[in-house]
């Protein structure tokens, strides 16, 4: 099937379905009186996920949400307190999402979706970055901001032995 996901007049997703040309709001604030904006879209690629930063308000830091297409579960897996965030993209296995963050230079972090680790791939600002095929690991391209030079790097995400130039 088919399906859209887009972000409407309230500032939240919906998806739309053209087969049967239905609109239904995938997000909600998480708490009554806020109205966070869920911004970025991104589909995971076994299309049961919608990842998706919220954008920082007043009250309240930016974050790093994901919510199930067909369920009920949201997930908050970050807090961007000193951070804000820039892109996301899923792995080719849905286990993780890699994020580019603004800190005092850019940063490149991985979570898994299931909240239970956070690897900062911190070896210079990443420019471009790519998924390996089977999920396990990250090339990069990064721009040493104090030096100005630039290395292509393989972060392995199971193994950080692996890691190379």
């Amino acid at each position: 099937m088919e399906r859209l996901v887009y972000l409407g007049q309230n500032k939240q997703l919906f998806i739309f379905t053209p087969e049967n040309g239905s609109n239904e709001q995938l997000t909600y604030s998480l708490q009554d009186g806020e109205n966070m904006p869920a911004i970025w879209p991104v589909w995971s690629p076994d299309s049961r996920w919608i990842a998706y930063f919220q954008a920082p308000t007043n009250k309240h830091n930016a974050r790093i949400c994901i919510t199930e297409v067909e369920g009920i579960e949201v997930r908050v897996l970050a807090d961007l307190s000193d951070r804000i965030p820039n892109y996301i993209k899923w792995c080719p296995n849905s286990k993780y999402i890699a994020t580019i963050e603004q800190v005092e230079k850019l940063q490149m972090v991985v979570y898994s979706i299931d909240g239970s680790r956070k690897i900062i791939l911190d070896e210079g600002s990443p420019i471009f970055f790519d998924w390996t095929p089977d999920g396990c690991g990250i090339v990069a391209h990064l721009i040493n901001p104090f030096n100005n030079k630039s290395s292509v790097r393989f972060y392995s995400i199971e193994d950080s032995n692996l890691d190379y130039v």
